[in-house]
């Protein structure tokens, strides 16, 4: 397995992509220390029922953080998981104040967790809502 010291370093070469790499990391740590408390609030947020349109800058960096988050949770010695990974998104999305729903699925012996906005999921494939049945709406 590679070092992380090395990543890190690969992704100095590019400064935006290592601060987010770093902010990552930290948020992980923190979801993974306060993982329940974390998740039975974001389960409990209401719901908006008129969600504003997202615009195209904003959808590009959902999807870069998205990514980032999932390379980070990789790498990260915690070893976390998709509820980990969602709720750092979820806890993200909040601050820039974007209205997102953490969900919750369980299909064929199997749990699942993912972001989603409008109807859209953000960290995950859009068949995942098949595969995983939402448990709880919120």
């Amino acid at each position: 397995m590679v070092s992380f010291h090395s990543l890190l370093i690969k992704a100095i070469k590019r400064p935006r992509t290592a601060w987010l790499c770093i902010w990552a990391f930290g948020q992980l740590w923190w979801v993974d220390r306060h993982l329940q408390i974390l998740a039975v609030n974001a389960l409990k947020a209401p719901v908006f029922s008129t969600p504003q349109m997202l615009s195209q800058e904003l959808h590009q960096e959902i999807n870069h953080r998205v990514a980032v988050i999932a390379w980070a949770a990789h790498h990260h010695p915690c070893h976390p998981k998709c509820l980990h990974r969602s709720l750092v998104l979820y806890f993200w999305l909040r601050a820039q104040g974007i209205a997102a729903q953490l969900e919750v699925g369980w299909g064929d012996k199997m749990g699942h967790a993912w972001v989603s906005y409008a109807g859209k999921v953000l960290n995950d494939s859009s068949d995942v809502i098949n595969l995983t049945p939402p448990l709880v709406k919120t």
